[in-house]
């Protein structure tokens, strides 16, 4: 036995030490990552899969994705160029498990690059940088739209990455130009994610006293990464829309977009700063408790900025000075350039998403100044403390908005599944029904046939991105037929141009009452009739 034992140490010996290295590496390359990363990565994993387990387990729909239960996210006319591809690891059916999936790993990445990029090493520090990002309220809003989730989540992981590969590597512009302008393909918003890690970095290498001329290089170099990022996602949208022959459609002022148009840019600046103050300041699904502490948590997260700034002596230097206040004034710009980007749109919770870097920079300012104090001898447990006790609360408070979003979700459906079934009854009943007599939809459902909502879902719905019917559209019943046949099983066909023009010339729509008054569902010459409301025949 002994012998045997000898043999193979000698032979582990024999083996070049470059070579057992290369083995290492290899059979544990967990193990070979920075630890800030894994923890991150494990942390967001966890707490993201908590957090959204409620939608993870459902099929909780909005008023988008009630129509894509299959949809291949071809979008180009809203310059996505690059969302189908990416849309295609999930399949293009909303199979919410799956999606979740790759949604989680992508936010765990996104997590784990963020905590080594700002170099946050505290582990309380991580695992909070880790909750905020997987639970911060966007992300229950693009799980409201399922259909796109594990995109727009590779999309951030796209941005995150740029970002470390610009700041690690001499060369890392390349690919982070690349990355950028890949991610702007899958959706556009994100690209402020990265915009607000390079000035993160910019403002924390001031305070770390990094020398000027070489912060101002770095600065320099993360602008032209952005600009080229864009310029270059521009560029190919319009080789794609020329080849196709495919237009840009008005939403979110993307047909706005043209260096022509530099002036109207400049003009949505003062926008940025209010959408961006007025989110933080006056949230409207944040509780008064928790607004207070919201408050409370950025007044406090002065101190650890100011004891940095004067135990460096940094208010000696003028020019750091006055960089830093630059710098931590274009804050909202950055976190909300998305505004400045779409002309005249509506910016809405689902585009916010880099918000959540001010809680990570306010993160970062504790950790520093925990370590400043203790390099000085002091003991600054207690404002470290402090300030993690209030992110937990805002975190917790994260938790709960993201489930209450999803049980609004939830009521929507079933009240709208209710509805579509009493509609389906009343058709059934019809003298000389037959399944394969065509239907025309009139109209839409009243939201009052929906019974007496919940008043306080209301404050959500910047949220889950929906009407209070998934039956309902401004325009068409298109939802309505769609929902009844995908949802309810029942046979819908439509009615052909003739059917149509023959009902609206008969005049017997007119004097049809709106559902549910009797006489609103009806047969005539072999087209089964739904007058939902005064509208247009579909």
């Amino acid at each position: 036995m002994s012998k045997k034992r000898n043999r193979m140490q000698i032979q582990h010996k024999d083996i070049p030490p470059s070579q057992n290295e290369s083995a290492a590496v290899w059979n544990h390359p967990w193990r070979r990552l920075p630890h800030p990363f894994r923890l991150a990565f494990l942390s967001a994993c966890l707490i993201g899969a908590v957090t959204h387990i409620y939608v993870f387990t459902n099929l909780l729909l909005n008023h988008d994705s009630v129509w894509r239960i299959y949809y291949d996210n071809d979008v180009l006319s809203s310059g996505r160029w690059s969302l189908e591809f990416f849309s295609n690891f999930s399949t293009y059916f909303q199979l919410p498990v799956v999606i979740a999936l790759i949604s989680i790993l992508m936010l765990a990445l996104t997590a784990g690059i963020t905590v080594v990029f700002l170099d946050i090493s505290h582990k309380l520090s991580i695992i909070l940088t880790a909750a905020f990002i997987v639970t911060f309220p966007s992300v229950a809003c693009i799980f409201s739209y399922m259909y796109t989730a594990d995109a727009y989540f590779i999309a951030l992981f796209l941005n995150a990455a740029a970002a470390y590969l610009a700041k690690r590597y001499r060369f890392g512009w390349i690919p982070a130009v690349l990355l950028c302008a890949t991610a702007c393909g899958i959706y556009q918003a994100f690209i402020c994610y990265a915009i607000g890690l390079f000035l993160l970095d910019c403002i924390f290498n001031l305070l770390s006293k990094k020398p000027i001329p070489q912060i101002i290089r770095d600065g320099i170099r993360y602008i032209g990464i952005s600009i080229g990022s864009l310029v270059l996602y521009y560029v190919v949208l319009k080789l794609i829309l020329l080849i196709t022959g495919t237009t840009l459609v008005s939403y979110q002022g993307l047909d706005s977009m043209s260096l022509k148009n530099i002036g109207k840019f400049i003009l949505e600046v003062p926008p940025a700063y209010h959408n961006f103050l007025q989110f933080f300041l006056h949230c409207s699904f944040f509780e008064k408790f928790y607004q207070v502490i919201q408050n409370l948590l950025l007044v406090l997260s002065a101190f650890p900025l100011l004891y940095l700034i004067i135990s460096s002596k940094i208010y000696r230097e003028l020019s750091r000075i006055l960089l830093l206040i630059l710098t931590i004034a274009l804050i909202p710009l950055a976190l909300n350039f998305i505004t400045v980007l779409s002309i005249g749109a509506w910016v809405h919770a689902l585009m916010i998403y880099a918000f959540l870097l001010l809680y990570v920079f306010i993160i970062k300012l504790f950790e520093n100044a925990a370590a400043q104090l203790k390099a000085n001898g002091q003991n600054g447990q207690a404002l470290f403390v402090c300030h993690a006790v209030l992110a937990f609360i805002l975190i917790w408070n994260n938790f709960c908005i993201s489930n209450v979003a999803y049980l609004r979700l939830q009521v929507n459906y079933e009240a709208s599944f209710a509805l579509a079934n009493r509609i389906v009854a009343r058709v059934e009943v019809l003298d000389g029904y037959s399944p394969d007599l065509p239907v025309a939809v009139v109209g839409n459902a009243s939201t009052k046939l929906f019974g007496n909502k919940v008043s306080q879902f209301s404050k959500f719905n910047s949220l889950t991105g929906t009407t209070d019917s998934l039956l309902y559209s401004p325009e068409t019943s298109v939802r309505t037929r769609n929902f009844i046949q995908t949802y309810i099983g029942f046979n819908m066909p439509r009615p052909n141009g003739e059917q149509i023009a023959m009902l609206k010339n008969s005049g017997v729509i007119e004097d049809m009452p709106s559902y549910p008054s009797e006489g609103s569902v009806l047969i005539y010459n072999d087209v089964i009739v739904i007058k939902l409301s005064d509208g247009e025949v579909r």
